[in-house]
């Protein structure tokens, strides 16, 4: 798990978090499992569980992971973007850590990140307050929810109260990034860890991790207004390429009949593949041209699509109006 906080000199990416855990530990990892990602609901809000191995960092950019095998670094949004960590500047407290107080918060959460990370899930399942009742799963379903990614990065912010001094709940800037197993597209997801003491340690009780922001692939270059034509397995630009569903919880279900999945060269819809035969990039939209093919009927056709997306590509808008969300 990586930790930051931005000091004067502003080194980029590799630094200690504010939570002031002196332990700069870059877990980066690695799963292997079939299938999509997932936001699991916890208590009507939303929190990421994954699993990995470690990987290490690249030299050329220590912002980045390398992913296992011959898979690109990840490179993810720095403090102060869209999805990234707050840009926080503040001296770093290198003083021990009272697991009472605020900062012990956020060493359970940075606790929380590296258990996810390396594949302990029970460590990271009881953590949650009444030895992962607070979850809203049980331990088995709190496993399987790791099976959706083959590789998981938990970055961790600095820890505040949510009610002022009186200590009594405290929350905790984290950002998640990785990639499906099954499609190696690349997430990321923002939000707050909240905890609440007891016994003079502390518990989480909820999250509201989103999907939020971009994660770039080292070396990828997108192309904006300009035509890409013949077969390949990259004519899509990654960052237009996920699984899109009506509603993030209809990201759990195989069936959902109005999810769209954006391939690199091809679209699969429900009953319908769409072989991408040439496509047309202008910033946030993306035209292409596609031979269909009704898998149900066997029938065929030839026409052109146009998908409008949100400026952070975490929503998507097809021609008829509709909008689709990125599944993380």
């Amino acid at each position: 798990m990586r930790h930051y906080l931005y000091l004067a000199t502003a080194i980029p990416m590799l630094m200690l978090t504010a939570c002031d855990d002196d332990q700069a530990n870059d877990a980066s990892n690695t799963m292997n499992n079939d299938a999509d990602p997932v936001v699991e609901r916890m208590n009507d809000e939303f929190i990421l569980d994954g699993s990995a191995e470690e990987n290490p960092t690249n030299p050329d950019d220590p912002g980045s992971v390398v992913a296992d095998g011959d898979l690109p670094a990840l490179i993810p949004p720095a403090p102060g973007e869209e999805g990234g960590l707050p840009d926080d500047r503040a001296p770093l407290d290198e003083s021990p850590i009272d697991p009472a107080s605020i900062r012990g918060a956020g060493s359970v959460v940075e606790q929380y990140g590296l258990a996810l990370e390396q594949g302990d899930f029970a460590q990271a399942y009881g953590m949650w307050r009444g030895d992962g009742e607070a979850s809203g799963m049980s331990l088995d379903a709190f496993k399987q929810a790791f099976d959706k990614y083959s590789e998981i990065h938990v970055l961790v912010g600095r820890a505040q109260s949510e009610d002022g001094e009186a200590y009594s709940r405290a929350m905790v800037p984290t950002q998640i990034y990785g990639r499906s197993a099954k499609t190696r597209t690349p997430f990321n997801l923002y939000g707050m860890i909240f905890l609440t003491p007891a016994e003079g340690s502390w518990g989480i009780v909820d999250s509201d991790l989103q999907p939020r922001g971009i994660v770039r692939v080292q070396g990828e270059e997108i192309p904006m207004s300009n035509e890409i034509e013949g077969a390949g397995t990259n004519l899509i630009p990654v960052v237009f390429q996920g699984k899109w569903a009506p509603d993030l919880e209809s990201c759990n279900f195989e069936d959902e009949p109005l999810t769209i999945t954006v391939m690199g060269d091809r679209v699969l819809y429900k009953e319908v593949i769409a072989d991408v035969k040439s496509v047309q990039v202008d910033n946030t939209e993306l035209n292409f041209s596609a031979v269909f093919t009704d898998t149900v009927e066997g029938e065929g056709w030839s026409r052109s699509e146009m998908f409008s997306f949100s400026d952070d590509f975490q929503s998507l808008t097809v021609q008829d109006g509709t909008t689709r969300y990125r599944c993380p």
